[in-house]
């Protein structure tokens, strides 16, 4: 048997494809240097926008948090104020109150007025009437010193004297104080 020329099979050269797919491909390395260029600016694009949108973020945290305080700080006023609000409420009511009291004691003190100058000086109540108790107090002095003297049968009771209708303390000392005697206080000397 005699030799051969055997050739061997060429293999393609290195990056071709008509090879075997397994083969690696060769890349020039100015590709790989604008592609790592390219790369690098996306990366930077992409870390300003991060930093940006951080910035902002943190801008908003901070915006968020004052809001936060300030809503809070606002939430106290508002409960100290309703507190405020319910107190004013009591006081106002205690000062209607309190209004109403002065007014009711007013009525009497002006009708006790009326009644002791009808009564003791025999001026007529309906010439009295609408009259403010400064003004009846200033008609009292007049009578007096007009030297005009308290009739004989006041004794100091609204209802002229009457006997069907016993004296209250105030009465009786109204009478007493008229007559020129002192009121006796229990408790003290000369008291019953």
């Amino acid at each position: 048997m005699g030799e051969e020329n055997v050739t061997p099979t060429p293999t393609p050269p290195e990056g071709d494809k008509t090879g075997n797919d397994n083969q690696p491909k060769m890349v020039l390395e100015s590709d790989l240097i604008a592609a790592k260029r390219g790369l690098q600016t996306k990366v930077d694009e992409l870390t300003t926008q991060l930093t940006d949108s951080q910035s902002k973020s943190d801008g908003h945290y901070q915006s968020n948090l004052k809001n936060e305080q300030e809503v809070t700080r606002l939430t106290a006023e508002l409960k100290e104020a309703e507190k405020l609000w319910h107190e004013l409420e009591g006081e106002r009511t205690a000062h209607g109150q309190l209004k109403e009291s002065t007014n009711k004691l007013q009525k009497q003190l002006l009708d006790a007025h009326v009644a002791n100058l009808a009564g003791k000086y025999g001026v007529p109540a309906e010439k009295l009437e609408g009259k403010t108790i400064e003004q009846l107090a200033v008609m009292e002095e007049a009578l007096q010193l007009a030297g005009i003297k308290p009739s004989g049968s006041y004794d100091g009771s609204a209802g002229g004297g009457g006997a069907d209708k016993p004296m209250t303390s105030f009465e009786k000392m109204v009478a007493g104080l008229s007559k020129g005697e002192l009121p006796v206080v229990k408790g003290s000397k000369g008291a019953d």
